[in-house]
């Protein structure tokens, strides 16, 4: 599946939205490797299954009990009560019920609080919705439609042969697995549109967890690829801080060089035994830290452990410290105290997430103990009202907290088809008109916003909105999880209104025939709608359907093994219509052909070689490239179905190493490259800012000069972070920081690593990141060349000078790669608002801007800027940030625009 341009070197507001959606569709680790086919489509890759939200790294694993129950119904696509759905609950942990005769189901002992709600029964599925749970909720009502399977393929990581009887299990689902055959396949059936975290198992191989995004649209069928390795074994031993054995602890391996964030990590977990004792077998070789859990200690991680094909000879310690306590209490805005409000308590930052949730007593009182001594974020929930969100420092060891549920208004109304009639079972939600959709997209990550579900009339109440505009957007089709549910412009109320009408658009459809040049149906290709992920069809003729496509402009990609991506734009789409395509031909496009070799010369088979405009990996292997193969028993690869575009080549083997990035002109034909490996080498760190470790940050690596291939990891509560697996070469080193929704922090660093990590020293390459803050603000005004505001554009502030400013934003991210380290702050300026950077130390920069015009309320429009984001022009003009005063001010005037 394709990976759109990454926002680490910064994008334009159109390329960060399509690379959002992607994100929140789950497009942020790549695949484990290419299957083994020499064209083939990558596997979907995404987050963790979000219906199944438990606590991430949970210290308690059971939330407390509530007095509230939630009923609700299972129907079909006509609206007849489904009876033996497996209806699941998003609770902590995971519940689960099946419907009754007339469709119902009740959950009890329950809080008040949103909980996500799902069904499935055989090959049909209803949409996860997001229930807003109160003391005089309606019931939620669950529509069933057919869900097309999931099929998994799993190999060996050595040899890529089939393995038969390995288990491919959904995790949180609700017991959806199944058993691979003889050509080692599984299919996983009853699973709507969503993320889902899957995990493959089989005796003899260390088990492997893969995040897969799964459309289901017409007849596509999600494909996912397991590459099975052998597995080590480890032992250690979790103690307290005065060395005492902790029994009961649980501990967990996470990859220290993953993508992932830690708390989507989610593999085997075991406890300590009565002398704090434990041991994890299948492990694959890497490099891990050792996660330990125990209330009231604070989370605890071991030192990074390099695992090999032979265990570690001395035991994995990990120390557990004592815990921070957070208390306080919850009132209403008269300062009376609320009973049984809900407290979250998340990690900051645009990931957050959740560590602990507590019900408020009698008292409007609440208590949390064991919690990371680190910064973390609190907020109250009741059945009417919330508080804003309040940032609390737990590194003295306890803090405390009046929370105020100030934000009581409400908006309520009616979800109707275009002819009148209500609907039920209706997923609908408000975000402030201000934010946009890309920010509500960015908003949607953290839960920022109210929800509810239509009842059987199809009304609904939004409450807990601070008093303003909001934009209230409904789908039954679409889960809010899914990127397609934002894309969807609503409608736009004021808090206090009671009437609103949310109408949902008669959907339609798509569908056509796709052939290869010559008249050749493909074995398989992909069907991409505007801005969202491709669906898979296997289909003998050659037909696709995409049902559930909302009415107005469309733009449709389509993509094959061996051939050229086709783009149709311009595709107008009436309510309720089906429009036929037709017949789409696709032209072969450019073939790519040559060797891999070793360091010696010699021919290795069973490399891995990636092409595309952009070649991304994590810190373990590559991915994320469209053209795939792999190098026959001499070597030799052919890449087909290459664009016209300028292309990036790289190869890796898993033991014998990773060649360096080879480019390909526009247009260039190339049979005879030879990628030559080198042997892997690694590079760590750790990422600070203001004395303190910045935890669950990006960090991205990419070779000095060039923006085309950049692999990314995550940094751990202790910020540090690991990259395994590097072609030996000069790097630049990026983490990125959100201060706030519009703006980002870049701080780059170089690192040189050499054959066997840092040169002469034999051991990994080092490169720490201290972002340092500084006292003041810039203001920064954007105008036409006529004086009015601009709309909407990406800004760029960079430290120092760039010697040549560049014209295009592709020229920008190859100025700012070549330009080495340094700061680069992005900032998104929408709808002509105020953007401010903060954080500034006194110095030099370089002010760029890139105008986005257009409608961006229209997601093809959205797409094609995105699609030629490297031609649009930057301007670019030298600023100086004074020592005083804090608060200055930036003026950059545009050039007058083309005509269209």
């Amino acid at each position: 599946m394709r990976r759109q341009l990454t926002v680490l070197l910064g994008l334009l507001v159109a390329v960060l939205a399509a690379h959002l959606i992607h994100r929140a569709a789950g497009h942020d680790t790549p695949p484990a490797a290419p299957p083994p086919a020499s064209t083939a489509s990558e596997p979907s890759t995404a987050g963790p299954d979000r219906p199944a939200e438990l606590p991430a790294i949970p210290i308690e694993e059971h939330e407390p009990g509530g007095s509230l129950r939630l009923e609700g119904q299972v129907i079909d696509a006509d609206e007849h009560p489904v009876a033996g759905a497996v209806v699941l609950l998003g609770a902590a942990p995971g519940r689960s019920v099946r419907s009754e005769q007339d469709g119902s189901f009740v959950f009890d002992r329950l809080l008040p609080r949103t909980y996500a709600v799902w069904a499935r029964h055989g090959s049909l599925a209803a949409a996860p919705v997001e229930a807003r749970l109160t003391t005089t909720s309606d019931p939620v009502v669950l529509v069933l439609k057919p869900a097309p399977g999931i099929e998994a393929l799993v190999l060996a990581g050595e040899t890529r042969a089939p393995i038969a009887g390995a288990r491919v299990e959904v995790m949180g689902a609700g017991g959806v697995a199944a058993t691979t055959d003889p050509t080692g396949k599984a299919r996983l059936e009853g699973l709507s549109t969503g993320r889902y975290q899957l995990r493959a198992t089989a005796p003899g191989f260390a088990g492997a967890t893969q995040a897969v995004l799964h459309v289901s649209a017409g007849r596509g069928v999600t494909s996912v690829v397991f590459f099975l390795l052998p597995g080590t074994e480890v032992a250690g031993r979790v103690i307290d801080g005065t060395g005492a054995p902790v029994a009961g602890a649980r501990v967990r391996a996470l990859q220290a060089s993953a993508s992932l964030p830690t708390e989507a990590q989610r593999g085997e977990e075991v406890a300590t035994d009565a002398q704090g004792q434990w041991k994890l077998a299948g492990l694959p070789a890497g490099s891990y830290r050792f996660l330990a859990l125990h209330p009231p200690h604070a989370p605890g991680l071991s030192d990074p452990v390099v695992l090999g094909e032979r265990p570690p000879s001395q035991l994995v310690l990990i120390r557990l410290q004592e815990g921070a306590r957070l208390d306080g209490r919850v009132v209403n805005k008269q300062g009376a105290p609320v009973a049984s409000a809900t407290v979250e308590v998340r990690t900051p930052g645009a990931g957050a997430t959740l560590e602990r949730r507590v019900l408020a007593d009698e008292r409007g009182a609440f208590a949390l103990t064991g919690l990371p001594r680190t910064r973390l974020q609190v907020q109250a929930h009741s059945d009417e009202a919330s508080s804003p969100l309040e940032r609390v420092d737990l590194g003295a060891g306890s803090a405390s907290v009046t929370l105020t549920l100030d934000a009581d208004a409400v908006i309520s109304g009616i979800v109707v088809r275009p002819e009148g009639t209500p609907v039920p079972g209706v997923q609908v939600v408000a975000t402030p008109e201000d934010r946009g959709a890309v920010l509500a997209l960015l908003d949607s990550r953290r839960g920022g916003y109210a929800s509810d579900v239509s009842d059987g009339g199809g009304a609904f109440r939004l409450r807990g909105l601070k008093p303003g505009t909001y934009r209230v957007r409904a789908s039954q089709a679409h889960s809010v999880q899914a990127p397609s549910f934002w894309l969807s412009p609503g409608v736009i109320a004021r808090t206090g209104a009671t009437d609103v009408r949310v109408v949902l658009p008669r959907e339609g459809a798509l569908r056509g025939r796709v052939e290869l040049a010559g008249g050749r149906i493909p074995a398989r290709f992909s069907v991409a709608l505007t801005l969202l992920p491709p669906t898979e069809f296997q289909a003998p003729q050659g037909d696709f359907r995409l049902d559930d496509v909302p009415p107005g402009h469309h733009t449709v990609t389509i993509t094959a093994p061996g051939a050229r991506p086709k783009t149709i734009e311009g595709i107008e789409l009436a309510p309720g219509e089906e429009k036929d395509l037709g017949r789409v031909v696709l032209d072969r496009g450019r073939t790519i052909a040559g060797q891999v070799v070793d360091a010696s010369g010699q021919p290795v088979a069973g490399a891995s070689v990636l092409a595309g405009p952009q070649v991304l990996g994590d810190g373990q292997r590559l991915g994320g490239a469209e053209l795939h193969a792999l190098s026959d028993g001499a070597g030799r690869f052919t890449l087909e179905g290459a664009g016209d575009g300028a292309l990036q080549l790289m190869a890796e083997h898993p033991s014998r190493g990773r060649s360096r990035l080879y480019s390909v002109g526009d247009g260039d034909l190339a049979t005879a490259l030879q990628l030559s490996l080198e042997p892997f080498a690694a590079l760590e760190g750790q990422v600070t800012s203001q004395n303190a470790p910045v935890a669950q940050a990006p960090v991205v690596v990419a070779p000095r000069g060039s923006p085309a291939a950049r692999f990314f990891v995550s940094t751990q509560s202790d910020g540090r972070y690991r990259f395994d697996r590097l072609a030996p070469g000069e790097y630049l080193v990026t983490t990125v920081l959100r201060p706030d929704a519009t703006t980002q922090i870049l701080e780059s660093v170089p690192a040189r690593i050499g054959e066997a990590g840092a040169a002469g020293e034999g051991g990994p390459a080092h490169a720490d990141i201290d972002v340092q803050v500084g006292p003041n603000r810039l203001g920064v005004q954007l105008l036409e060349a006529d004086g009015r505001p601009v709309g909407n554009a990406q800004v760029y502030l960079s430290s120092g000078a760039i010697a040549a400013p560049p014209t295009t934003l592709g020229g920008l991210e190859t100025a700012l790669a070549e330009r080495g380290p340094g700061r680069t702050q992005i900032g998104l300026l929408l709808q002509g608002r105020p953007l401010v950077f903060s954080q500034l130390q006194p110095g030099a920069y370089t002010l760029c801007a890139i105008a986005v015009r257009g409608n961006l309320d229209d997601p093809s429009v959205v797409q094609q800027v995105r699609d030629r984001a490297a031609s649009l022009p930057s301007v670019c003009a030298p600023v100086t940030v004074a020592p005083g005063p804090p608060e200055q001010q930036a003026v950059l005037r545009l050039p007058a625009a083309p005509p269209s």
